[in-house]
């Protein structure tokens, strides 16, 4: 039986997935993370950081102002993609 060393392990945690316990990877040294916006609230239901005003704003920077867009959409699949795969993982 092969047995393969590990050499990098991280823990992301947090209810959305925004804080890093551990960052253990070779030849990597984490950054210090500013802190997250704080979350959306819907009523009862409480949501991700609040974070999409900046997709608006970079869209009317695009529309009025010949701005560069910042995102497309096949980043933002790609985005809820991780996110479900992170739900998933921390489900099991």
């Amino acid at each position: 039986m092969l047995l393969l060393q590990k050499k990098e392990s991280d823990k992301v945690s947090g209810h959305y997935k925004n804080e890093v316990e551990y960052c253990h990877i070779q030849y990597y040294t984490m950054r210090k993370l500013s802190e997250s916006n704080p979350p959306n609230y819907y009523g009862q239901y409480k949501a991700s950081s609040a974070n999409h005003h900046y997709i608006y704003e970079n869209m009317v920077e695009v529309v009025l102002d010949n701005g560069i867009k910042t995102t497309n959409a096949l980043n933002r699949i790609k985005v809820v993609y991780i996110i479900e795969k992170l739900y998933n993982y921390s489900t099991l």
